[in-house]
């Protein structure tokens, strides 16, 4: 598990983009806000999980709204794409989730054999799209991999790339890891090879490393779990049309 100082850096930014306070992260039930500096790009509901304490953000707009829908409901009833679909309807564009959110610390760290993982450079774009053109096109935009924006980490089968790992700052503190591996090579251990590299590096950066990704996704739950990762929270997130009128 991360060191205490780091729950407690992490309690601060989680709680801090629901303008919550760190204490109110552990305190069990159901709390509706609306959309504060940390979110106010974000045109949805964003629901985050943390033990028994949930938090529901929306645009103001939408706040009365949800504060009523939300009233007396359960944590448990709420944090479920299907209550959310079912309350907002029609002013869904997309529900993604539950998720994952997982960190670790370089004392969580558990490196792995990584099968000769490598950054990548300008000179790998070729395969970069080949292995694009391999993958889902939601799988791929999931992952968060951009080009054009490095570090890139590949790991190959003999000539082939087929797994890929990315780092993004998002926050002051941590790097956040985005990982795909080609369809044909999942399950053979490159995708575990490639994020432990990629975890590697981000620990020479910066002192946390974040992994997010689906909660039906059981092998990449899987590799973070290797490696070290542990779970901190859950979150579930619905897109939402704007110019919402107060009726659905």
């Amino acid at each position: 598990m991360p060191t205490p100082a780091t729950i407690a850096r992490l309690d601060t930014h989680w709680a801090g983009m629901f303008g919550a306070t760190t204490k109110a992260l552990y305190a069990p039930g159901l709390r509706v806000v609306a959309h504060g500096p940390a979110l106010a790009d974000y045109q949805g509901a964003y629901v985050l999980r943390h033990h028994a304490a949930c938090f529901v953000s929306v645009p103001p707009a939408y706040l009365a709204f949800a504060t009523q829908a939300f009233s007396g409901r359960a944590v448990a009833e709420v944090f479920d794409r299907r209550f959310l679909a079912a309350v907002f309807g029609g002013a869904i564009n997309q529900i993604i989730g539950p998720a994952y959110q997982g960190y670790l610390d370089t004392g969580d760290f558990r490196p792995v054999d990584t099968l000769g993982a490598r950054q990548l450079t300008y000179v790998h774009i070729p395969a970069l799209t080949r292995l694009e053109e391999a993958c889902v096109s939601g799988e791929w935009e999931a992952s968060g991999i951009d080009y054009h924006r490095p570090p890139l980490f590949g790991c190959f089968a003999g000539k082939e790339l087929v797994a890929v790992a990315t780092l993004e700052r998002r926050d002051p503190f941590s790097l956040s890891i985005g990982v795909i591996v080609h369809p044909d090579y999942r399950g053979r251990g490159y995708g575990k090879a490639v994020v432990g590299e990629a975890t590697a590096y981000a620990l020479s950066q910066l002192p946390i490393v974040h992994y997010q990704t689906l909660l039906v996704n059981a092998n990449s739950i899987a590799i973070a779990a290797a490696l070290g990762f542990a779970e901190y929270a859950r979150t579930l997130a619905a897109r939402l049309k704007p110019g919402f009128s107060g009726r659905l």
